[in-house]
C-alpha cells in the first residue's frame, strides 16, 4: 500500500527509503517534489552540498550539478552571489578565480 511522509514538507529518500525533511538552508518544492538549497548549493544524500567559486548548480538546483559559469553561460562570466547568477565580465575585464 502506498503511503505518503507524515509531513507535507518531507521528501522521500530513495536511497534510505525513509521520509527525511528538508535542510535547514533549503526549502521543499511540491512541483518537484524535492528540496531546494538556497545559496547556489545542489541537494545530495539528504543534505545542501555549495557549489564553489565561479561555479553554478546546472541546470538547476533541484536536479543538478555544480558547473564553472564559463563553462555553462560564457567563457568569461562568474558567480554573482547577489543575483546568484552567472554574469559576464564587464568590456576590458577578465574574471580571475584568485580574486572572486
Amino acid at each position: 500500500m502506498c503511503k505518503s511522509c507524515p509531513l507535507s514538507t518531507q521528501i522521500y529518500d530513495t536511497t534510505t527509503q525513509e521520509c527525511i525533511s528538508c535542510p535547514a538552508n533549503s526549502f521543499y518544492q511540491r512541483s518537484s517534489d524535492s528540496c531546494v538549497c538556497y545559496n547556489n548549493a545542489i541537494f545530495e544524500n539528504g543534505q545542501c552540498n555549495p557549489c564553489g567559486v565561479g561555479e553554478v548548480a546546472f541546470p538547476s538546483p533541484t536536479d543538478g550539478e555544480c558547473r564553472p559559469c564559463s563553462e555553462v553561460f560564457e567563457p568569461n562570466s562568474y558567480f554573482d552571489i547577489s543575483s546568484n547568477s552567472c554574469k559576464e565580465c564587464e568590456d576590458h575585464q577578465i574574471f580571475n578565480l584568485s580574486s572572486g
